[in-house]
C-alpha cells in the first residue's frame, strides 16, 4: 500500500509541475502592461490569500482537531506511533493543491485586463485558456486517485479481520473519494466557466455587425480568426474526459481491497 502511495504522490508531482509551467506561460501571455494594474494586484492577493488558506488548513492534518472533515476524521483514528502517517499525506496535499489554486488563478488572468481586445489576442487568451483547462482537468484526475491512495494509506493501518467491517472500509473510501470529486468539480468549474463565458462575450462583441446576423457568414469570420470554438464545447469535451473518473462504476473499482 505503501508503494502504491509514493507512485501515486510521484504522478501527483508531475503533473502539478506540468500545471504550474502552464499557469507561468499564460500570466507570461498577458505581457508587461498588466503588472501595474490595480486589478492584478488584487488578483494575485485573492490567489496568494487562498494558498495560505489552504496551506494553514492542511497543516491541521499534523495535529488532533475538533473539525469534521473526512480526512482529518480518519487520521484522529490512527495511534501515535503512526504519526508520520500525517506528515506523508500533509506534504501529498502540499502537492497538488496550491498548483490547482495557482492554475484557477491564471484562468481568472487570462479573462481580465482584456478592455479593448484584438481578435488575435482573444485568439491567443483561449488557446492559453484551453491549455490550462486540459492541465486542470489532468491535476483533477490525480487529484481523485489521490484521494483514495491516501484514504487506503490511513486504513492500512488498521486492523479489522471482519468481512463486515471490510465492507464498511470500502464504502468510506467510495464515499470520501466522492466527496472529493464533487469539490475537486466545484472548483473546476468556478475557476474555467466565468472565465470562459466573459472571453466568449468579448468574441461577440468584435463579431462586425454585417456578418453577425448570417450563421455562415460568422462562423466563416470565426474560423478565419481561430475563435470559432465555443465554451459549450470545452464544456463538453472537459465532460468526456472526466466522465469515467465521475461514473460509480469506477469510484467503486477506485475503492476496492480497502486497507
Amino acid at each position: 500500500m505503501g508503494s502504491e502511495w509514493l507512485a501515486t504522490v510521484v504522478l501527483e508531482g508531475v503533473v502539478a509541475a506540468i500545471g504550474l509551467a502552464l499557469a507561468c506561460g499564460s500570466i507570461a501571455s498577458l505581457g508587461g502592461k498588466v503588472w501595474r494594474r490595480w486589478e492584478w494586484v488584487v488578483l494575485l492577493g485573492a490567489g496568494a490569500s487562498a494558498i495560505l488558506l489552504d496551506v494553514h488548513d492542511v497543516q491541521q492534518l499534523l495535529q488532533r482537531s475538533d473539525r469534521h472533515m473526512f480526512l482529518h476524521d480518519l487520521l484522529s483514528t490512527l495511534p501515535d506511533r503512526c504519526l508520520h502517517v500525517r506528515e506523508l499525506i500533509r506534504w501529498a496535499r502540499m502537492i497538488g493543491e496550491p498548483s490547482g489554486i495557482l492554475i484557477g488563478v491564471s484562468m481568472c488572468g487570462l479573462a481580465g485586463f482584456a478592455r479593448w481586445p484584438t481578435e488575435e489576442e482573444l485568439a491567443r487568451r483561449l488557446g492559453w485558456l484551453h491549455r490550462l483547462l486540459y492541465g486542470a482537468s489532468l491535476l483533477f484526475v490525480v487529484g481523485i486517485m489521490m484521494s483514495r491512495a491516501n484514504f487506503t494509506f490511513v486504513l492500512a493501518h488498521w486492523s479489522a479481520d471482519d468481512p463486515d467491517v471490510d465492507k464498511a472500509l470500502t464504502e468510506m473510501i467510495r464515499v470520501g473519494v466522492l466527496q472529493s470529486g464533487v469539490g475537486y468539480s466545484a472548483l473546476l468549474a468556478i475557476f474555467f466557466l466565468p472565465a470562459r463565458v466573459f472571453l466568449d462575450l468579448l468574441v461577440g462583441n468584435l463579431i462586425p455587425a454585417s456578418v453577425k446576423e448570417d450563421p455562415v457568414a460568422r462562423k466563416k469570420w470565426l474560423d478565419d480568426h481561430e475563435l470559432s470554438r465555443s465554451w459549450l464545447d470545452d464544456v463538453r469535451q472537459i465532460l468526456a474526459l472526466l466522465a469515467p473518473v465521475l461514473s460509480a462504476p469506477v469510484f467503486e473499482a477506485l475503492a476496492k481491497k480497502a486497507g
